[in-house]
């Protein structure tokens, strides 16, 4: 069936706008109906809008790629999937650095990460956060997250595997964990750290 949107979409408290500078990503030069999103089912990559606003981490819209990509029966069973359910103390932090990173300071996040789609194994994917105006039923605006991902090729699941692992090990862990080079910049910051240090953006990779 034609989905359109959440009727809960009103109420949420999702970001600021503030738009007048954040036009270097496409989707924030201009706000969005969700009508218009059609034009997301027609590339050939798994798409989906959701907000990392604590207490709302929801998805708002998918594309049909997405759907496929998580073995879901349709849109409507995407968008209904709890992401609040089970989270770790250290996914709610994770959550809240991308919350404030893109949809309140509207930078983008670029990650290594594994999808679980229904009843099959995880998929490796280079995903990309970005932020993304859309405008509401009431003419409002608002600054969502448009997360895009990509499957990586088998060659770079292996050189990745290791990192990888490492990387969700330290990610989903509440100790702060730093690694610095030898000439004393930060090359690694877990959500812990970033969140404890208030560390800036550039400081370190996520």
């Amino acid at each position: 069936g034609v989905w359109t949107h959440p009727p809960c979409l009103s109420s949420l408290s999702l970001s600021p706008t503030g738009f007048e500078e954040s036009y270097k990503h496409p989707f924030m030069s201009r706000a969005w109906a969700f009508s218009e999103l059609g034009v997301l089912d027609e590339q050939p990559t798994s798409t989906w809008l959701m907000t990392f606003h604590p207490g709302q981490v929801r998805y708002l819209w998918v594309n049909n790629y997405a759907v496929d990509m998580f073995s879901k029966e349709n849109k409507e069973q995407f968008i209904r999937t709890d992401l609040m359910a089970d989270a770790s103390e250290a996914s709610r932090a994770m959550q809240t650095v991308i919350y404030e990173k893109v949809q309140l300071g509207h930078e983008t996040m670029n990650m290594v990460k594994d999808v679980h789609p229904d009843g099959q194994l995880p998929i490796r994917t280079r995903m990309q956060i970005a932020p993304f105006r859309l405008r509401r039923e009431d003419a409002t605006e608002t600054c969502v997250a448009m997360v895009t991902a990509v499957e990586m090729e088998q060659e770079d699941k292996k050189q990745d595997e290791d990192l990888v692992r490492s990387h969700h090990m330290l990610s989903h862990t509440e100790a702060v964990m730093i690694l610095f080079g030898t000439d004393g910049r930060i090359m690694y910051a877990n959500p812990s750290a970033v969140a404890y240090y208030m560390l800036s953006d550039g400081a370190g990779t996520l």
